[in-house]
């Protein structure tokens, strides 16, 4: 099945679509197997996407969810909602070793 994303024509992504997706839940880690971090929407099913800093992980799986809520919405699906402060809530630590 070919995902939401892979639908999108490449353009630049508008404030609001990045606005709107970053109203979703991420989760970021490092993963040994590739050697990068992966960040994902925790709502949305197929968002996993990598970076070389989590902050860079972070952004790449902003913008791949603004891409699939584009797609989602130009094929008519019901988006899901973001699961907000209300149901969950993460504090991400970020340290620097030098």
């Amino acid at each position: 099945m070919e995902s939401k994303s892979s639908k999108i024509s490449v353009r630049e992504l508008k404030a609001a679509e990045l606005e709107a997706a970053a109203r979703y839940s991420y989760r970021v880690w490092w993963s040994d197997e590739d050697g990068v971090f992966l960040a994902e929407a925790a709502e949305l099913e197929g968002t996993t996407i990598d970076g070389l800093s989590p902050q860079a992980a972070l952004e790449n799986a902003i913008e791949a969810t603004a891409m699939w809520l584009i797609a989602a919405t130009d094929d008519g699906d019901v988006l899901p909602q973001p699961a907000g402060h209300d149901t969950w809530k993460a504090r991400m630590t970020v340290a620097s070793f030098s």
